[in-house]
C-alpha cells in the first residue's frame, strides 16, 4: 500500500486505512494466512495440539522478556518471536475452518475482526490498550472455547453450546489482530 508508514510498531501492517471498519492491513494479512493454509491438511487434534504448544511458547516469550534485568533490545527481540507463533496459530485456524467446510476463511476472519471492533471499540488485540499478557489470556480463552465446542456434550444441556466454526474463527481473528503488531514488510 503506497504511503504506509513503517515507523509504527506494526510496520507496513499499521491499521491506518479502513474498509468497513477493518484495517486494510488486517484483510491483506488474513488473505495471506488463508492462502498459506491451503497448502496443508491437518487433523483437528493436531491443530489443537499445536495451539496449546503455541500458547506455552507465547507465555514463555512474555515471561522471559519481562524478567528483571533483561536488556530492552533483548526483550524486543524475544517478543518478536511471538510473530512466528501467532502466524502458526492463525494458519491452524484457517486449516480447521477449511476442514469444517468454510470456503473463505479470510472473509470469516475479516468479519470477526469487524464484529470485535464494534463489540469492543479500541480493544482489538492490535490496540495499544492491551498488554501482551492480556492478549495472551484472550487468545488462550478462545482456544479453550474451541476445545469446549469439541466436547461430546457441547450441544446437550450439560455442555457449552458453542459454535465450533465461530470459535475457530475467533482464534484466527485474535491471532491475526495480535500479529499486526509484529508484522514487517516481507520481500
Amino acid at each position: 500500500m503506497a504511503g504506509a508508514s513503517t515507523t509504527t510498531p506494526w510496520g507496513p501492517y499499521a491499521p491506518t486505512t479502513y474498509r468497513k471498519d477493518i484495517p486494510v492491513k488486517f484483510t491483506e494479512l488474513s488473505e495471506k494466512i488463508a492462502t498459506e493454509a491451503e497448502q496443508y491438511e491437518e487433523s483437528t487434534l493436531l491443530v489443537i495440539k499445536k495451539w496449546h504448544g503455541s500458547l506455552r511458547s507465547i507465555a514463555d516469550c512474555i515471561i522471559e522478556a519481562g524478567r528483571e534485568g533483561v536488556d530492552p533490545e533483548e526483550s524486543k527481540w524475544i517478543l518478536g518471536d511471538i510473530k512466528f507463533i501467532l502466524s502458526s496459530v492463525a494458519v491452524g485456524a484457517a486449516i480447521m475452518l477449511e476442514s469444517l467446510g468454510v470456503t473463505d476463511p479470510a472473509a470469516d476472519f475479516n468479519a470477526e475482526y469487524a464484529l470485535a471492533a464494534t463489540k469492543h471499540p479500541g480493544m482489538t488485540l492490535d490496540s495499544d490498550q492491551h498488554t501482551n499478557e492480556s492478549r495472551f489470556y484472550a487468545l488462550a480463552e478462545e482456544v479453550g472455547e474451541v476445545c469446549a465446542a469439541l466436547t461430546y456434550d457441547n450441544k446437550a444441556s450439560t455442555g457449552h453450546n458453542s459454535d465450533l466454526i465461530s470459535e475457530v474463527t475467533q482464534v484466527g481473528g485474535l491471532a491475526i489482530a495480535w500479529l499486526l503488531r509484529y508484522r514487517t514488510e516481507e520481500s
